[in-house]
Order: structure tokens, then sequence, then C-alpha cells
């Protein structure tokens, strides 16, 4: 019988998926399949999950 691998990550419960993160050197811009998921913080910013950079959507 195969056993199947759990995913331990952890997503912040105030994560959204929104569009691309604009920085050229985030991981998103090379795996196709990533979540491009960020999170926003008390003042209503919102950064990328993988590299930090601030969403300007």
């Amino acid at each position: 019988m195969l056993e199947s691998k759990t995913d331990n990550r952890v997503i912040p419960e105030n994560t959204e998926v929104l569009g691309n993160c604009q920085n050229p050197h985030c991981i998103t811009q090379m795996e196709d399949s990533l979540p491009r998921l960020y999170t926003r913080n008390e003042k209503g910013v919102c950064r990328c999950v993988y590299c930090e950079h601030e969403y300007q959507g």
C-alpha cells in the first residue's frame, strides 16, 4: 500500500491569492506551479509570501 506524504507548510490565516509578483527575482517568476500568495499586515499592505515584495495591484 502506498503511503501519502503530508504537506506540513503553514499558511498564515491572513493569506490572499493575488496576481503575479512584480519582483523579477521572486521564485514565482520561475516556478509556474507555485500559488501567488500574499499576506496583508495590519496597515493593509500586501507582501509576497516568498520574497516579501510589496504588492502593487
